[in-house]
């Protein structure tokens, strides 16, 4: 594997120095009183990537350029723009030529969830033929057009006639939101191409871009992940801390390991995932810090603060990425002479489930996918296991 995407395409992007894929949404407001007293909180958590957001194009790249000169952090940068003030196609060209001026890593969102009524779209066409005219102006000017969609239908407005530039370099704004699914949702019995309410998503959304310009362009997350103690989906638990916690995390750890969480390799187009946000006065009870409840997220702060430095790898496709030592399976003689083994350690065969495990973690420990894990213990929910519980590890 390599520090850099073998394909030329996704090769021809920026990305920061020492890249671990990880980012976090930053704050809302942009004054700079508030940029260097919460920039500090990426840096402790060794982020790469966050999402800028501002009124206009002066303050959101005088943020980006402080991340990214300061702390080395890139920025998905985005604006306020709808489809009642889209703001002209001279602007987003100045956006993108001020960024290059400033050396800033161009990545611009054109636009935000086109879905939600309040975006002001009357329809896909609508969206499709406002982005692409802007989607131009910002190639024109230097930068990366940000496409940001949710629903199939809105895609194929944007780049089925989107020119063979744009194409070229754009990039796609990824929302990943989990509700209250855990990283392996949706289970076995059903593909995310079915149901993507899940940080997996973006697998059913590269099929869309494949299927209509045979490619996937840059993902760089512009939001995500879990809110505390959501409960959308009425069959499942709500995210309580440990679950906030420990969910957040293993995407995160997407990237140090080369696997996401249904067992496949890491796609080298998945540059990083934000979720949502650091801090905000008026989304006070999403906030990482100084929030509600934010007592109940230091912990997945101080575990992102003390973790081992890692720089992510591409070719993850090409090469199964490397998996931690299996234990040896020792062979009996005869059953009475097996040696004794304390349920707390693995053995080949089965494994008993300590606090804290995830089924993602048990298999990476021994080199076998989750979907394997869950139809071999015929597991409802894999977001429910318990602490002594026995479990069968299938063979390669």
């Amino acid at each position: 594997m390599s520090n850099t995407p073998s394909d030329p395409h996704l090769a021809s992007f920026k990305r920061p120095e020492n890249d671990n894929g990880r980012g976090l949404h930053f704050v809302l407001d942009p004054s700079q009183s508030n940029v260097e007293g919460y920039a500090p909180f990426l840096k402790q958590m060794q982020m790469k990537w966050a999402v800028v957001y501002a009124g206009d194009e002066l303050q959101t790249t005088r943020v980006a350029e402080y991340l990214q000169k300061e702390f080395g952090i890139y920025s998905n940068m985005r604006v306020y723009a709808s489809g009642e003030k889209p703001k002209a196609p001279d602007f987003w060209f100045k956006f993108a030529q001020r960024c290059v001026k400033m050396d800033i890593a161009p990545y611009i969102q054109i636009f935000n969830e086109p879905e939600d009524g309040r975006e002001g779209f009357d329809n896909p066409e609508h969206f499709g033929r406002l982005w692409n005219l802007r989607a131009n102006a910002v190639v024109e000017g230097g930068g990366y057009p940000g496409l940001q969609i949710l629903a199939e239908e809105f895609l194929d407005a944007a780049v089925m006639t989107a020119s063979d530039d744009v194409k070229k370099k754009m990039y796609f704004s990824l929302h990943n939101y989990g509700a209250n699914h855990p990283p392996i949702y949706p289970y076995p019995n059903q593909t995310v191409m079915q149901d993507d309410t899940a940080v997996l998503r973006f697998l059913a959304i590269a099929e869309w871009f494949k299927t209509r310009i045979g490619f996937v362009p840059p993902m760089i997350g512009g939001e995500g992940g879990w809110l505390y103690q959501n409960a959308d989906d009425k069959t499942m638990s709500p995210v309580d801390a440990e679950k906030w916690t420990d969910w957040h995390y293993e995407m995160f750890e997407w990237f140090r390991s080369g696997t996401i969480s249904n067992g496949e390799p890491l796609p080298d187009y998945l540059f990083s995932v934000c979720p949502w946000l650091l801090y905000a006065s008026n989304w006070y009870s999403d906030s990482w810090v100084n929030g509600l409840d934010a007592d109940k997220k230091l912990k997945l702060i101080d575990k992102l603060a003390n973790d081992a430095p890692f720089v992510r790898q591409f070719g993850a496709r090409e090469t199964a990425p490397a998996q931690p030592e299996t234990p040896a399976r020792v062979e009996p003689e005869k059953p009475a002479e097996q040696p004794r083994v304390e349920p707390t350690q693995p053995t080949a065969e089965t494994y008993t489930i300590q606090g804290g495990d995830t089924l993602s973690a048990i298999g990476r420990k021994f080199g076998v996918s989750v979907a394997a894990l869950v139809a071999a213990n015929d597991i409802e929910n894999p977001s429910l296991i318990r602490p002594g519980q026995a479990l069968k590890i299938p063979r390669a």
